[in-house]
C-alpha cells in the first residue's frame, strides 16, 4: 500500500526517456488526484545509445535547482544505452560520478539512483537453436551487461535506490526472472504497457514514500 500522505507536497525532478514517460503515466494511471499533491517535474535527457550525453545534458538541466531545489531528482538510463559490448563498471563510474558531483553541488536535494530498465527474452526456441549452433543470444547478453551494472547501483547507492530493473524482473505472483523484463509486463520487449506501467509506478512512489519518511 503506498503511504501518499508521506508524498504530499513533495517536489520530484526526474530525467528520463521513454520508458520514464511510460512509469510516469502510470504513475497518474494510479495515484487518487486528491490523494497525491507532489509536484513532478519530468523531461527526456540527452538521446538514447549515448549515456556521456545523458549524464552531460541531466547536470546542465539541474543547474535550476540553485534557484528551487527539488526534494528528490533523478535519472536513469535507458535499456538501449547497453550494447553486447557496453562496459557496466566504466557506466556504473560515471553514472555515480554525476549523481555524486550534482549531491556535492545541491546537498539539500536528495539524488535517487535508478537501475537500468531491461528488455524480454527472447522467445525460448530461439535461445535454444542459438545455444545448438554455439552462438549468443544477444537479448541475454545485452540484459546480462544491465545486471552488471544494476548490481554495482543497488551496492553503491543501499537505500537512496529506485529498483526499476527489480520490479520489471518480478511477476505479479512474486517469481522473478532475473536479469529479463517479465513478459506481460511489455507489448514491445522493451516499453511498459498498462499493467507495466503501474508496476513500476508503484515501486518508484513506494521508494519516495520511504525515503520521506525517514
Amino acid at each position: 500500500m503506498i503511504d501518499f500522505e508521506a508524498l504530499n507536497d513533495k517536489a520530484i525532478y526526474f530525467g528520463h526517456q521513454s520508458v520514464g514517460a511510460n512509469i510516469i503515466q502510470g504513475v497518474h494511471e494510479i495515484a487518487p488526484p486528491a490523494a497525491l499533491r507532489l509536484n513532478i517535474t519530468h523531461e527526456l535527457i540527452g538521446q538514447n545509445g549515448d549515456p556521456a550525453g545523458k549524464c552531460a545534458d541531466f547536470t546542465r538541466k539541474c543547474e535550476r535547482f540553485a534557484v528551487q531545489p527539488p526534494d528528490f531528482a533523478l535519472m536513469k538510463f535507458c535499456y538501449v544505452d547497453f550494447v553486447h559490448d557496453s562496459d557496466p563498471p566504466a557506466l556504473f563510474r560515471m553514472y555515480a560520478q554525476t549523481l555524486e558531483s550534482l549531491k556535492a553541488r545541491y546537498p539539500s536535494v536528495t539524488f535517487v539512483a535508478v537501475t537500468a530498465p531491461l528488455t524480454t527474452r527472447s522467445a525460448r526456441w530461439k535461445r535454444v537453436v542459438k545455444a545448438i549452433l554455439g552462438s549468443s543470444d544477444m537479448a541475454s547478453v545485452v540484459n546480462a551487461r544491465r545486471a552488471e551494472f544494476n548490481t554495482r547501483v543497488r551496492a553503491h547507492f543501499g537505500p537512496l535506490v529506485f529498483d526499476l530493473a527489480r520490479a520489471e524482473s518480478t511477476s505479479p505472483n512474486g517469481q522473478t526472472t532475473g536479469d529479463a523484463l517479465v513478459d506481460e509486463y511489455s507489448d514491445d520487449g522493451g516499453h511498459l504497457n498498462s499493467l507495466g506501467r503501474k508496476v513500476a509506478a508503484e515501486a518508484l512512489l513506494e521508494t519516495l514514500a520511504s525515503l520521506s519518511r525517514r
